[in-house]
């Protein structure tokens, strides 16, 4: 009997993925594959969210909500894991009932590739045009963007080092919350819009209005920031990212959240500083 091997494209990346499987009730049969998340050899990493909203709102009606939260959240929490360089399976994941699945291998021409791919291997439920597959910019042509926030809140005020990219443990969250700054005054983020990929920053902006929400309601904080604050800034100005931030501004007013757009790093640090001060 001869025994054939697939041959591999000796020019092709290979990238280990893995689906996040999510159980609406956390010890149920049932589950679904809320996005995938992908680690190449060579250093790329990504987490990509497969769920749609509105199917989500269809299947889920008053319970969307809440189980949207836990998917930012859960995504957020991955995407940090995957950008310090850990293994996939070193993971662990905020919510019960929120689990990496099995990883696999798969060899793709380009990274971006992989998740098109996983999804159709593993994943009915998923909507796969929320792929974003733009090239992300070299850090230093992102003009008033080049520096991160938190160094600019280091060099700026040095004093206020303890209260910057802060991490807060909510006894009703059941995981920790990293805030771009977090002090007697303010508790704040920070999130930079991309027309390109708008899908994905608002998915992160969500996030971190989330996080702000839950100090909002927290019914037995030590420190209860006097303000709670999400500064917005957008790397092309126009009337999409205009229309992003009112609507990010409305949905923020009913968590007790205020939003403010910045023009550049410097703004959001000095904005914060003068807050906090």
């Amino acid at each position: 009997m001869t025994i054939s091997f697939p041959k591999i494209d000796p020019t092709a990346l290979r990238v280990v993925w893995a689906p996040l499987l999510v159980r609406p009730i956390a010890r149920g049969p049932e589950c679904f594959v809320a996005a995938i998340a992908a680690q190449s050899h060579s250093g790329q990493v990504g987490a990509y969210p497969l769920f749609d909203r509105r199917r989500v709102g269809v299947l889920f009606e008053d319970h969307a909500d809440t189980l949207t939260g836990v998917l930012d959240a859960s995504l957020d929490s991955l995407r940090r894991h995957l950008e310090s360089k850990i293994a996939l399976d070193g993971w662990s994941s905020p919510f019960e009932g929120v689990a990496l699945g099995n990883p696999a291998t798969a060899y793709v021409h380009r990274f971006s590739d992989v998740f098109e791919v996983a999804a159709r291997m593993c994943s009915a439920f998923g909507s796969l045009r929320q792929f974003d597959q733009t090239p992300r910019e070299p850090r230093d042509s992102r003009g008033p963007w080049t520096h991160s926030v938190p160094d600019l809140l280091r060099s700026m005020k040095p004093a206020l080092s303890n209260s910057i990219n802060a991490e807060l443990a909510l006894a009703g969250a059941g995981h920790a919350m990293t805030f771009t700054f977090y002090g007697v005054q303010l508790a704040a983020n920070f999130v930079l819009l991309n027309p390109q990929r708008m899908a994905a920053s608002m998915r992160e902006a969500r996030a971190h209005l989330w996080n702000l929400s839950l100090v909002a309601e927290a019914p037995d904080l030590l420190i209860r920031p006097n303000r709670l604050e999400l500064f917005a800034g957008v790397r092309i100005d126009d009337s999409r990212a205009r229309g992003v931030i009112e609507e990010l501004a409305v949905e923020a007013k009913c968590r007790h959240v205020g939003v403010t757009r910045v023009e550049s790093s410097e703004h959001a640090a000095e904005q914060i500083v003068a807050i906090a001060a």
